[in-house]
């Protein structure tokens, strides 16, 4: 909540000085920054409007662009991506235009990205956006690499190191991901999300499945949230306690009663708890909200 009111107060103080004088360029380009970080898709088109008025062509195309991603109209925001690059290419808008490939268009976007890396060698920005891409695609390991090139210059930064266990998850390397988490818990061994987070891998892996519990009790002691249960529900399947998995993964579902991977949960702790009607029901219920999960749980190994 505070990052929240921080970036509101940032945009009041950025509109006063707007108003004071509407034509300081460094100004609208901190209010772009800051609608951004608010995913305020409104703001930035009315914002680019502004921009447009001052004849930065490029930057008003970018920041409409991104207005249109934020309220999910793709090619729309696509076409204002083109716009920006025809008008002056940069670093900016050529990974603004990859974004709205990566998830289909792998191909794209890397020549956006290797276009983007011609203006700016070494761009941390374009590192970093390509590795996301690459996660997106499910390269993990060529993830690794960009992120790997990024912690070389910043071995400490926490979003990185997230990110590079995230990738190492996806590759199916438990340990080496878990290593990672273990870098961030030395630092704060009292955040709720990492000690879920580093719960959750042990439980998809099936093993040191007492260290995935106590971890996941520390993460429910120090916040509940429907992602701990939801992951101590595994663990809990995981070790045949299947009258614990039915609670935990029933308090989940009344926080978010369309969690998948709660209701898929349930629904094998009940089979194997000889509930089988109930348990059909739970995963009929699961498969309606997510197409995939039968195989996301055959990943685990675990099938009804």
């Amino acid at each position: 909540m505070a990052g929240l009111l921080d970036f509101a107060a940032a945009q009041a103080d950025t509109e006063t000085v707007l108003r004071r004088d509407p034509n300081r360029m460094d100004m609208h380009r901190l209010l772009v920054d800051i609608l951004y970080n608010r995913r305020d898709g409104d703001g930035l088109i009315a914002e680019a409007d502004k921009i447009a008025d001052l004849k930065d062509d490029a930057l008003a195309h970018v920041t409409r662009g991104y207005g249109l991603l934020f309220k999910a109209k793709l090619p729309e925001a696509r076409g204002e991506f083109d716009a920006a690059i025809a008008a002056k290419p940069s670093v900016p808008a050529y990974i603004a235009r990859a974004v709205t490939h990566e998830k289909t268009q792998l191909d794209e976007a890397l020549k956006d990205f290797d276009a983007a890396f011609k203006l700016q060698p070494d761009a941390q920005q374009v590192y970093l956006a390509r590795a996301s891409a690459y996660l997106a695609a499910g390269k993990d390991d060529l993830a690794i690499k960009d992120i790997d090139v990024l912690l070389k210059k910043a071995p400490d930064d926490a979003h990185l190191i997230k990110m590079r266990s995230y990738a190492l998850v996806h590759d199916h390397k438990y340990a080496q991901a878990i290593g990672e988490m273990d870098k961030l818990l030395d630092k704060t061994p009292h955040d709720s999300v990492l000690l879920n987070d580093r719960c959750w891998y042990r439980a998809m892996w099936g093993k040191e499945l007492e260290a995935a519990l106590s971890d996941c009790d520390q993460s429910i002691k120090e916040k509940s949230s429907a992602a701990s249960l939801d992951s101590r529900g595994l663990v809990y399947l995981r070790l045949g306690r299947f009258g614990d998995a039915v609670a935990d993964y029933t308090e989940a579902l009344k926080a978010r009663p369309s969690q998948s991977t709660s209701l898929y949960g349930r629904g094998l702790a009940k089979l194997r708890n000889g509930a089988t009607e109930a348990g059909l029901v739970d995963l009929k219920a699961a498969r309606a909200v997510d197409e995939k999960i039968d195989a996301q749980f055959a990943d685990f190994g675990l099938q009804p």
